[in-house]
């Protein structure tokens, strides 16, 4: 178990099969603004704590609660703890009770990662308030068996729950539960869009339903890709850089899975090497790798002909001794060579829009993040 990985470690997940990272993403010259069917609309707050953590969004679930839950753009979950797990955990966290409205046999389980996590729960009925909206009688996953999901040390918040957005229409596959996202544009209520940005020191962050917010992202910055996955948002990188030295991989591009879940840079097995090698102080002793904690290389993505860039202390990780961290880049043994999962170390820099207008080419803008 990785405890850094929310794929891993907080079993939040969709399983990464290795073929999506054989799908191609090609750019396109449109812009994924142009198609937003409205100049304002539905605004949800999303909080981060910074490195080292992952997104959330607060959900009004059941009666007087609101649940803190994962917004994570790789799964299609959405499910929180029960009243009795939630008890058992320290600190203390938000349970549903679903004795009095579980649904008769829906029962379900779900693995995750590599198949050795797993969570288990029944279907209950529920007010759920989202986006302005109350559906007085909505099925949400109340998960009984937890897994390792109250073990994990690094997480800043208690965590109640996750909501997933994934691309996709329907239930969860597992689970058999429809997020409140996708019974929304079931219902015609929004647009299947969704624009994030991460909040900063100076300004909120927000998740934007069915509709782009420009002041959220740097004009001119935007880039627009066709989605490598149905399933995924998933994108090709052409190039990497460090300092604008290039990272020098066995495969040509790296399609890269766009993980809010994930809160670190996953690599597959040999891959981090090239990337760290570049940042000036790194050291490998013994496959124990650190990198200078003040390390401030500039690095960039090119997406879709366009550069992005990402600030060098986003991939500093824990103190070793010292002026020495860690590197916020794991290897996952799981992934094929040129499979990357960018998480919310790398994604928290831009504005990202997740389009699925058209469900069979589903399409990604990205941008710099406005300060």
């Amino acid at each position: 178990m990785q405890s850094s990985s929310l794929l891993q470690a907080l079993v939040l997940s969709i399983y990464i099969t290795r073929g999506v990272y054989a799908l191609p993403a090609p750019s396109e010259a449109r812009n994924v603004t142009a198609r937003a069917p409205a100049a304002s609309g539905p605004t949800i707050p999303l909080e981060w704590e910074g490195i080292g953590s992952i997104p959330r969004i607060a959900v009004p679930i059941g009666s007087g609660k609101t649940f803190q839950m994962v917004a994570d753009t790789g799964s299609a979950s959405f499910w929180v703890l029960s009243q009795s797990a939630a008890a058992q955990l320290t600190p203390a966290r938000n349970g549903l009770d679903p004795t009095s409205n579980t649904v008769p046999n829906s029962a379900w389980d779900t693995s995750y990662g590599d198949g050795s996590l797993k969570v288990e729960g029944v279907i209950a009925k529920a007010p759920v308030t989202f986006a302005g909206q109350t559906s007085p009688d909505l099925p949400v996953g109340v998960v009984n068996s937890p897994g390792v999901f109250p073990s994990v040390t690094f997480l800043k918040v208690p965590y109640d729950g996750v909501f997933g957005f994934r691309p996709g229409t329907g239930p969860d596959a597992d689970t058999k539960i429809t997020t409140p996202f996708r019974a929304m544009v079931a219902s015609k209520k929004i647009a299947p869009i969704t624009g994030w940005k991460y909040p900063t020191s100076s300004s909120k962050g927000e998740i934007t339903l069915g509709w782009v917010n420009p002041a959220d992202f740097k004009a001119g910055t935007q880039v627009e890709v066709t989605s490598g996955s149905t399933e995924m948002w998933t994108a090709t990188i052409s190039s990497i850089k460090v300092a604008d030295r290039v990272v020098q991989l066995a495969q040509p591009e790296v399609t890269a899975l766009l993980d809010t879940g994930t809160f670190i840079l996953r690599v597959p097995p040999t891959e981090s090497i090239p990337l760290l090698s570049l940042i000036p102080g790194f050291q490998n002793l013994r496959g124990k790798m650190t990198i200078p904690c003040d390390m401030n290389a500039v690095v960039s993505f090119t997406i879709g002909g366009k550069v992005l860039t990402v600030q060098g202390s986003d991939l500093v990780g824990a103190p070793v001794s010292g002026a020495k961290c860690k590197p916020a880049v794991e290897e996952d043994a799981s992934l094929d060579a040129g499979g990357w999962i960018l998480g919310s170390t790398i994604l928290h820099n831009w504005h990202l829009v997740f389009d699925e207008t058209t469900t069979d080419t589903p399409k990604i803008q990205i941008a710099q993040a406005s300060a």
